[in-house]
């Protein structure tokens, strides 16, 4: 598949905007737009040419300069884009000159967009008017700084991200009617589209009651917040008082033909109440965003153009195992390219790679380079390979991560060094975060610790260079360099050695991180492998397995490269399955609300964490009490893989030091799995959240956060629960289970059971099979058919003795217990049975039978979709669920209180039921699956006297 030449492409018309272009323009760039169509509607076009050269020229033009004099023909300038270009772009924005999308801290366009599915059409933006902040006439300086005053409510108009291919609408050339599908695109074109605003909430719709229904609809207070924090265009539509004046000016032919309504307002009584309305808010938002930008001047020469391309190139050598998510990665934080030299791999490295080729810039070689010098001489092959291509290229190895600290990013902070011959970029040495063996799951997500700056390795940099000014190689570390050699903040290097800098290290800006060791598995294979120019032991991983500060900046980009990864297909093992976060936008409540709450009510309030916003600000306030808590509904029990919990960054971020999280599957018992007590305060987005990821995934369908502590408040940023997308299934261990089926004599329908637990059963972790014979008749040839191993007692002993002495055979955690007189109709049962048993300690067994075959029993909680449910306390004064029908059980509950037998020494039916009322005592219940069930009993006609 070809990809598009540019990946976001920008379409805008200008007049009259020589003097802000510049600012505009370098914006976008930072921004991470690939190219601007930019159509000149002066009447004389050279001013604005002369200003926009820098952008035009160059290897790489960031900037198609065409002239359109006829005044207001923005329609047929965007025609005449549609017509020539539209299949060189695969995403496209129509924005204006006056107009600034702002983003979350740090986020590219490439960023923003990859929140969403792979199978949305169009984002679309909403605007926010700014005024003329008491400005009379034009102010010196970027507009970004100038400009700071706005109105306190959202414009119902948009603007958009849009996919290229849905740009088709023979309409788009219609010029004899108004169709403004610049600002919504869906409402005219000749194909469904699927069309959300930047919280991601369907569009559909949205403009109907135009103007009043879409303006209640975004400044509904909570969603007016979240549009706020999340994505906006500010529309800088009055740069001064005297701006009105100048867009009646212009002209008023073609688009322009509305301007004339400013030259009344200007002129008119209102225009005093009309400014105090655009300068009601001071929003510094952007000034803040963009300062480098903003200060320290704006290109006036080719040389100083802003569009650059970047390349990260690395010697790889069998790391098939890592390599996907470091490539996935490096596109995710900013880079345009990856070029890998494979150096021997014996593994599927290569071919991994080159899965990312069908929508990345992924260029994989053979490295030729043997020994010593091989590094610097393969750096020296790329170089000389791909230097002219390339503005900056960054040498790297598989084990290294650029991260930003926000609201810093790859391509804001090399717009930065503009006279910069080459970055040294730290290392910051991550540990093994405690793991023997290799974690499922990212590296960016799984090793969250790493040693003190002071630790010696750290003083070790990896570079970013320009090609150009490079001179030599000095090693892999460094490069010798025509120019000034700098940290990622701007500050010239002091070296103690080549590769080596003398001073601490700086991690203002960003750092490296290097999983130098990641497990103790990953260091072994890592010694096995080799290295060619040095030899290192198993030892040396006590020196480097540094843990002594909790950091998870890295992997606010794991769903990004998450998705990458999945998107290029490049695992089908279900131990690569991605799951979703699946608590956003779930009901939550909370214990209390209080003055500092966003919402009136719990549920309102609450809500906030669940939003999917991460930026540090906290999203609901509980009461000052003891022990406040917050929680979520998933809906349903699911499997729960992930939970992360982010603290804010604000100065009461303290607070959040000791919790418990529970789950829970009806609301009422709850499983603790995490009990935090050490006293230290949990990170936010911007530090190390609080992480819980086990091996053995929990199952609930409620999750708490309780603060823990006589008087205290609980507010947070953001919880994230990551799980299934389907309904649960444990994951599975061989030999975990041993079935268990009590045989008197009726050996039709011991058939009928093993041959339908055979037919139905799809858990693969079963031991064996043990139907104990408590009867005169040998039914060995029905089990050997089956694979079911025989014990008889050769005579009649009872049905509790036959339990006994099946489950003294049992070496597994898990028994599954039957009768000879059940037939199974649907698989599934045991995965789900036991996931319910992993994560509630309080259940003793899972009921397989339909709700309406359960003898009466009564259920005291049911799901609302009907997949789940909790058998009733004291139906008919005995039954509490406890059965010796089809059901998951754990060994460890029996051996609580067996054998059966020697306690109770009365027939099973009789003891069933205190066995029930003693499990109760004990703390114990017992609940069922699906309301369709998974059995149905066979032997209502043919009891068995115990």
């Amino acid at each position: 598949m070809t990809r598009p030449k540019y990946r976001y492409a920008l379409v805008a018309c200008a007049r009259w905007e020589t003097r802000y272009i510049t600012e505009w323009l370098t914006y976008y760039s930072a921004l991470g737009y690939d190219h601007v169509y930019l159509y000149c509607n002066d009447d004389d076009p050279v001013e604005l040419y002369r200003q926009v050269l820098p952008f035009v020229t160059g290897a790489l033009p960031f900037v198609t300069f065409r002239h359109y004099p006829q005044q207001g023909a923005q329609p047929q300038m965007y025609a005449d884009f549609l017509a020539r270009n539209r299949a060189d772009c695969e995403w496209v924005s129509f924005l204006d000159v006056d107009e600034f999308l702002r983003l979350p801290p740090g986020q590219s366009i490439g960023d923003f967009m990859a929140r969403f599915s792979p199978d949305i059409d169009c984002v679309m933006f909403n605007l926010i008017y700014f005024g003329p902040n008491g400005h009379k006439t034009p102010p010196d300086g970027p507009v970004l700084e100038t400009l700071t005053a706005r109105e306190a409510d959202i414009h119902c108009l948009t603007k958009y991200c849009a996919r290229a291919a849905c740009l088709t609408s023979p309409k788009f050339f219609d010029f004899s009617e108004e169709h403004w599908y610049w600002h919504t695109l869906h409402y005219i074109t000749n194909i469904a589209l699927k069309t959300v605003n930047a919280l991601g909430e369907t569009m559909d719709g949205y403009y109907d009651g135009f103007p009043d229904r879409p303006t209640q609809f975004v400044n509904e207070p909570a969603r007016k917040q979240a549009l706020f924090s999340t994505a906006i265009i500010h529309h800088y539509a009055f740069r001064s008082e005297a701006h009105f004046m100048q867009r009646y000016e212009r002209g008023i032919e073609g688009s322009f033909r509305r301007q004339s309504m400013w030259k009344d307002v200007y002129e008119g009584d209102g225009f005093a109440a009309f400014l105090a309305k655009v300068n009601a808010v001071q929003d510094t938002s952007l000034a803040n965003f963009w300062p480098e930008l903003s200060k320290n001047g704006w290109p006036d020469s080719p040389q100083a153009m802003p569009r650059f391309k970047i390349a990260c190139v690395a010697v790889v050598k069998d790391e098939a195992h890592h390599i996907a998510e470091w490539i996935a990665y490096q596109f995710a934080v900013g880079f345009d390219s990856v070029i890998l030299f494979d150096n021997g791999s014996t593994d599927a490295t290569a071919a991994i790679a080159l899965k990312f080729a069908a929508k990345h810039d992924i260029r994989v070689l053979n490295s030729r380079y043997t020994g010593e010098d091989y590094q610097k001489s393969t750096y020296r092959d790329a170089l000389q390979r791909f230097g002219a291509e390339f503005t900056w290229m960054a040498f790297f190895d598989a084990d290294e991560f650029l991260v930003f600290t926000p609201p810093n990013s790859l391509r804001a902070c090399l717009a930065t060094h503009t006279k910069t011959a080459a970055i040294a970029v730290n290392w910051a040495i991550f540990g093994s975060s405690g793991q023997r063996e290799r974690p499922d799951g990212l590296t960016i997500a799984t090793y969250t610790h790493r040693g003190e700056p002071a630790f010696g390795p750290n003083k070790h940099v990896k570079s970013i260079v320009r090609p150009e000014y490079v001179q030599g190689i000095l090693n892999g570390h460094s490069f010798q360099v025509n120019g000034p050699y700098r940290n990622l903040s701007g500050e010239e290097i002091s070296w103690d050695s080549p590769g080596i800098i003398a001073d601490l290290p700086d991690y203002q800006t960003g750092k490296l991180h290097h999983y130098f060791t990641r497990s103790w598995a990953d260091w072994q294979a890592k010694i096995q492998r080799g290295y060619p120019d040095l030899q290192r032991n198993l030892s040396d991983f006590d020196i480097y397995d540094r843990n002594e500060i909790a950091d998870g900046s890295a992997w606010t980009l794991a769903p990004m490269v998450q998705r990458l990864i999945d998107e290029s297909k490049i695992f089908d093992r279900p131990a690569q399955q991605a799951y979703r976060n699946i608590a956003r936008g779930q009901p939550a409540t909370q214990s209390s609300v209080c003055e500092w709450s966003y919402g009136p009510t719990v549920e309102q309030d609450a809500a906030g964490a669940v939003n999917g916003r991460v930026d540090g600000t906290r999203k609901f306030h509980t009461g000052f009490e003891a022990n406040p808590w917050w929680q979520v509904d998933l809906g349903q029990p699911t499997t729960i893989r992930q939970i992360k919990i982010f603290n804010t960054t604000e100065e009461t971020a303290f607070r959040f030091r000791n919790f418990s999280l529970g789950v829970s599957i009806d609301g009422e018992f709850w499983a603790e799995i995490v009990r935090k007590e050490d006293d230290v305060t949990v990170g936010g987005y911007d530090t190390a959240p609080f992480i819980w990821e086990s091996a053995a995934p929990a199952w609930g369908r409620y999750v708490r956060i309780t603060a823990l502590g006589e008087n205290c408040y609980l507010h947070l940023d953001q919880v994230e629960i990551y799980g299934n997308d389907e309904r649960p299934i444990a994951e599975t261990t061989d030999g975990d289970t041993t079935v268990v089926i009590t045989s008197c004599n009726r050996h039709d329908l011991l058939e009928k059971t093993l041959a339908s637990f055979r037919a139905y059963n799809s858990y693969p972790g079963i031991k064996d099979i043990i139907v104990v014979e408590d009867g005169e008749a040998d039914p060995s040839a029905i089990c050997a058919l089956y694979g079911a191993k025989l014990i008889r007692l050769n005579a009649r002993k009872g049905q509790l003795y036959a339990i006994d002495t099946a489950y003294s055979h049992v070496t597994t955690p898990y028994i599954f217990h039957c009768e000879d007189d059940w037939e199974f109709y649907r698989g599934g049962f045991i995965e789900r049975s036991r996931a319910i048993l992993e994560q509630d300690p309080s259940c003793i067994c899972v009921w397989l039978r339909a709700w309406s075959d359960t003898n009466g029993h009564p259920l005291s909680f049911r799901s609302r979709d009907k997949t789940f449910g909790v058998l009733a306390f004291d139906y008919s004064e005995t039954w509490h669920g406890f059965t010796f029908n089809p059901s998951l059980r754990r060994k460890s509950d029996y051996d609580i209180v067996g054998p059966f037998s020697k306690e109770f020494n009365q027939r099973a039916d009789l003891a069933e039921p205190a066995l029930s009322g003693l499990y109760r005592h004990l703390g114990f219940r017992a609940v069922i699956l699906d309301e369709t069930g998974y059995v149905q009993h066979t032997g209502w006609h043919r009891h068995v006297g115990s």
